[in-house]
């Protein structure tokens, strides 16, 4: 269901829904006490209404549509029809149209894999899927989600090698190439509005303004393979070529030829972040610089450090008498073992989903234990009883047998939830088993299936009531 309002209402049937905000729903729980169910990504549009990501059939020349959210897409069918998608968010708009998937290098030559093959979409609820799009073993999908378009390149193996002319004509990468327009906001690169005609390379996400601000981006691109390697070095780039626009997504051969398949190259489209919502992302120490806040997993090892947090703020002046926490297991192996949550401090508290490795707040705030600025080691919220809690509020556990997209859930130490109520809530980190080096994986709140996001329940009696923008009764 790509409803997750409507999952979570029906979770707690029986009882009467007393609140809504953008991203909880509260319940009568009885005897005087109240269940407020949060998530992170959205559960309710701007304008109230409960978000629903699948996709409907719609009017042509579009096949299909998904409406019900703070942005309206709508694609068609046929995966080589053109554009194939529309993004829209208020009077701002982004067609793209997928072309050809090549091999190219630093001196422009292009060896063409496959164009854009004629084959249909299936769905299934929030996700389009087109099998073969660049030919066999060669997938396309396009998914809604609450705050974003996410669309994926799904590669069963190394799509054959560049010839012995790309390779010998500099950084050779495997180019994804999409034909691009758009009207309503002005695409900005590196902080300067791009000219249409300029050739332009980026490793950050292009992002779409108005006079009012931006409205949404084309995220900075990922491409990761089945062990959860991220690749580094992975490039947006905008041109014109003849009377068309086009935007490439751009990959390093070097890591696809290491790769373990299947590998998922993700330029996503997101709406401008809401202040409302909650937080999660993940940080790297090899890729230092990126920002995985739009990451559909959450990575916990010794070098990976996930970090997540739920807006309270709708229940302050409540007395918490419990809470639980919810995650779901996407790649955790399947022996028994247990994963620690400590609260983050103050000091390292203002991270958000643009923070990276190196940097609390990028590129002018370091984190608290990074104590000579210099990233490395003791970066990336990593230092106990600096950056986060030695003590731990929760333990998320796991019994012998694991399995994959399994709910593990965990009581949170009530004091520790009633000082986020309170106001000093600046999230958790997620640390690895003792004595794991291996990479476990959880969903995020960007994952594309809406009952595998992560979800805090918190049961409390008196004084909640905060300001959220819509109340009523039982719908």
């Amino acid at each position: 269901m790509a409803n997750r309002a409507a999952q979570i209402r029906a979770e707690n049937a029986g009882k009467a829904v007393t609140r809504r905000g953008r991203s909880f729903i509260e319940f009568d729980a009885g005897g005087g006490k109240r269940r407020f169910v949060a998530t992170i990504e959205p559960l309710h549009a701007k304008g109230g209404a409960e978000i629903d990501t699948e996709w409907t059939a719609t009017a042509s020349p579009w096949s299909y549509a998904c409406a019900s959210a703070d942005y309206a897409s709508r694609i068609k069918a046929a995966f080589n029809g053109a554009p194939l998608v529309e993004f829209r968010a208020g009077d701002a708009w982004v067609t793209l149209q997928p072309r050809q998937l090549n091999w190219t290098n630093d001196r422009g030559d292009v060896q063409m894999i496959s164009a854009a093959q004629a084959v249909t979409a299936s769905l299934s609820d929030a996700t389009a899927r087109w099998a073969g799009a660049f030919g066999a073993g060669r997938d396309f999908a396009y998914t809604n989600h609450p705050k974003r378009l996410i669309k994926e390149l799904l590669l069963d193996a190394l799509p054959g090698t560049p010839s012995a002319q790309v390779l010998g004509g500099g950084n050779p990468v495997l180019q994804l190439q999409f034909q691009f327009a758009w009207d309503g906001a002005t695409p900005y690169v590196d902080g300067a509005a791009w000219d249409a005609k300029t050739e332009r390379t980026t490793a950050q996400r292009i992002e779409f303004i108005t006079a009012a601000g931006p409205v949404f981006t084309l995220d900075a691109p990922t491409a990761m393979d089945a062990n959860g390697d991220a690749a580094t070095g992975v490039l947006l780039r905008v041109k014109k070529s003849g009377g068309s626009l086009y935007v490439e997504v751009r990959v390093p051969y070097a890591w696809l030829a290491s790769a373990v398949y299947p590998v998922v190259v993700d330029p996503t489209l997101t709406l401008q972040p809401d202040g409302d919502a909650g937080i999660d992302t993940y940080l790297f120490d090899s890729a230092p610089t990126t920002a995985n806040g739009t990451g559909a997993i959450l990575y916990v090892s010794p070098h990976y450090a996930s970090l997540i947090k739920f807006n309270l703020s709708s229940i302050s002046g409540a007395t918490v008498t419990s809470a639980t926490l919810s995650l779901w297991t996407q790649n955790t192996g399947s022996s028994a073992r247990s994963w620690p949550l400590h609260p983050v401090l103050s000091a390292s508290g203002a991270w958000d989903e643009a923070s990276t490795w190196d940097h609390q707040t990028p590129t002018s705030a370091r984190w608290a234990g990074d104590v000579d600025e210099d990233g490395g080691a003791d970066a990336g919220c990593s230092v106990s009883s600096t950056d986060y809690s030695a003590d731990a509020c929760a333990t998320i556990a796991q019994p012998t047998g694991g399995g994959n997209n399994v709910e593990r859930s965990s009581a949170v130490t009530t004091s520790v939830v009633q000082g986020w109520v309170d106001g000093s809530n600046y999230g958790l980190r997620i640390l690895p088993s003792s004595g794991d080096a291996n990479i476990r994986v959880f969903h995020s709140s960007d994952g594309a299936t809406a009952s595998y996001r992560p979800k805090l329940v918190v049961e409390y009696t008196a004084g909640g009531g905060g300001n959220p923008w819509y109340a009523y009764a039982q719908m």
